[in-house]
């Protein structure tokens, strides 16, 4: 496999399920590249060892993200890999949450981390306990899978 498109969220919070709602959608796409894995992944753990089974070309992250915009805003972040520092030590694990940023700078330590990466981050209006996306968040689906097929598609061509 050459990218990595992993989903982060809970279905049990209303509009945190956003990342797994991308990944589902992303699925149905037939013309979708053989050359990439969908993964939800609920720890740092799981993501490193997802990296360290492969050697991905390009890794994006979708997930719920409150930056306090608009519900449905979308938010594109592609870090810079070769900025990112900390000692191992200090990085430290959660084996009950994500730390994007631990968690990215730990896997360039132990050089796991591809030098694609990108994050789909979308503003939730409700992340409280409950079942259903809100509205908003649910429109940012289709936008959301869009953007990643032309990334995938243009780490493609420039490999």
């Amino acid at each position: 496999m050459k990218f990595l498109v992993v989903g982060i969220g809970s279905s049990l919070h209303h509009d945190d399920v956003f990342g797994l709602e991308v990944l589902k959608e992303l699925s149905k796409n037939k013309d979708l590249s053989h050359d990439v894995r969908m993964a939800t992944l609920g720890t740092e753990l799981d993501l490193l060892l997802e990296l360290k089974e492969s050697n991905y070309r390009g890794i994006i992250i979708v997930d719920a993200v409150d930056k306090g915009g608009e519900p449905g805003t979308l938010y594109l972040v592609e870090p810079e890999i070769e900025n990112l520092t900390g000692s191992v030590k200090d990085l430290g694990i959660s084996l009950h949450e994500v730390d994007l940023s631990k968690t990215f700078a730990l896997a360039k330590r132990l050089g796991l981390l591809p030098k694609r990466v990108l994050i789909v981050g979308c503003q939730p209006k409700d992340t409280t306990l409950g079942i259903g996306m809100s509205g908003e968040v649910k429109r940012a689906v289709s936008r959301a899978v869009k953007i990643i097929r032309e990334k995938i598609k243009e780490w493609e061509e420039s490999t």
